[in-house]
């Protein structure tokens, strides 16, 4: 289920307790398709994570996934990663990917009609006292926005909701792929947290924007 945030249950799941826990059942076993990972883990080792992990940050500061200077006083502050990944099986990866794109048309509709014959979803007096509106023609046939970016939490087993659409000029997709090719490429990184899986691509993406 993918839907908006605010839907009926939302004070219930507000509670610690009722909170869904992506990696671990009720009885701390861990959910089926985070067993190869915990493996995998088991078979590294705790005493040699930090170094994997030491492995993995510096490929990706070769690769420059980094942010600009902030008040530490860092010129170039290396982007934060949490190494072990995170794991949607596939029935959910496919629902949620429906979701979203079916989401992405729906803004894209609801944007050519804004600029174009009119729409009725959102009151005028909201849209025009925006400080983003500007009038403008968008021709027909194309897609005002290219590259969305949705913020998505997970509220329950297969229950997805959107918090935020994002279609500014959204960014992350090319730390996504230095963070892979961190932690996949060297031998003596962490590779094999993703062997067990067949990962999804990413790279279609580029041909897309």
């Amino acid at each position: 289920m993918l839907r908006s945030r605010g839907g009926a249950g939302g004070e219930a799941r507000g509670d610690r307790a009722s909170r869904f826990n992506e990696v671990f059942e009720r009885t701390n076993v861990p959910r089926e398709h985070y067993g190869p990972l915990f493996e995998a883990l088991e078979r590294i080792g705790a005493e040699n994570i930090s170094d994997r992990i030491s492995t993995a940050r510096r490929r990706l500061g070769e690769l420059g996934a980094t942010f600009e200077s902030d008040d530490s006083g860092d010129p170039e502050r290396l982007i934060p990663v949490d190494w072990m990944p995170r794991i949607l099986p596939s029935d959910h990866w496919q629902r949620l990917s429906d979701g979203l794109l079916q989401r992405g048309r729906a803004i894209n509709a609801w944007l050519e009609a804004l600029y174009g014959k009119g729409q009725d979803v959102v009151p005028e007096e909201l849209v025009k006292s925006s400080v983003f509106y500007r009038p403008h023609e968008i021709p027909a046939g194309s897609a005002p926005v290219r590259v969305y970016g949705p913020d998505v939490v997970h509220m329950g087993d297969g229950e997805y909701v959107v918090l935020e659409d994002n279609v500014r000029v959204p960014s992350g997709v090319a730390y996504s792929e230095a963070i892979r090719r961190a932690g996949l490429d060297a031998l003596d990184a962490l590779p094999e947290l993703f062997q067990p899986y067949r990962v999804a691509g990413i790279y279609a993406y580029y041909a897309a924007t």
